[in-house]
């Protein structure tokens, strides 16, 4: 980096004009560009790199003798500077990705974590813990309690097939779909056969499925 506050710098002229500025012997015309003898700068080109319309950087070559670069120089020096400035624009994009892909997922666990049992069922006789650790920031794992009846407790475990996105999509619409079948003392088969048909098609399309394995607790 350096200072951008001089705008007669010639740095800056190039980067301001977009365009490659080449001195023969810049010395004669900015002091600062000396350094002790005999390894000062004379010829000087700054290169602007270019992305997007604007200017993201600066190329800056020299050489201590006067007059030591040619056009086709300045042409190596361009064409150079543009795939320069192609890498570091796609390297700035992929890593604002990164960064907005990390946000959506921080977000994703965060939502994926309140479809879980937030309480524990208190049931005489019965200690019961739940957790679950992702090995991503979302996954396909999950566990959740029901009733069927005063005292009754069901416990569905389940495994969605792959990580991410994908898998917690299923997992909730898993848990989703356990609810809305929990009534009139279904018993663990017949609630997994009706799972089987209300998810099936949907799994079979997107090449995924649920183990799952249910119990209920009956006093």
């Amino acid at each position: 980096t350096f200072p951008v506050s001089d705008q007669n710098e010639p740095g800056m002229m190039a980067i301001n004009a977009l365009q490659p500025l080449v001195y023969g012997n810049i010395t004669d015309i900015y002091s600062h560009f000396r350094s002790p003898v005999p390894d000062r700068i004379k010829s000087w080109m700054g290169i602007p790199l270019i992305a997007r319309d604007r200017a993201i950087g600066l190329i800056s070559i020299d050489n201590s003798e006067a007059n030591a670069y040619s056009d086709e120089d300045v042409q190596m020096a361009v064409a150079f500077a543009n795939q320069a400035a192609i890498a570091l624009e796609n390297a700035r994009l992929y890593e604002i990705e990164v960064r907005e892909i990390e946000r959506e997922l921080d977000i994703a666990h965060q939502i994926q974590s309140t479809l879980l049992p937030q309480s524990l069922p208190a049931i005489p006789g019965l200690d019961i813990v739940g957790r679950i650790i992702p090995a991503r920031q979302v996954g396909g794992d999950f566990f959740h309690f029901f009733s069927n009846g005063p005292d009754q407790l069901g416990v569905a475990i389940g495994d969605v097939s792959g990580k991410g996105i994908p898998a917690a999509l299923y997992m909730a619409a898993g848990i989703t779909a356990i609810d809305t079948q929990v009534g009139n003392d279904i018993m663990p088969g017949d609630l997994l056969n009706n799972l089987n048909k209300m998810l099936y098609n949907h799994l079979r399309e997107n090449k995924m499925n649920i183990a799952l394995q249910i119990a209920t607790f009956i006093p």
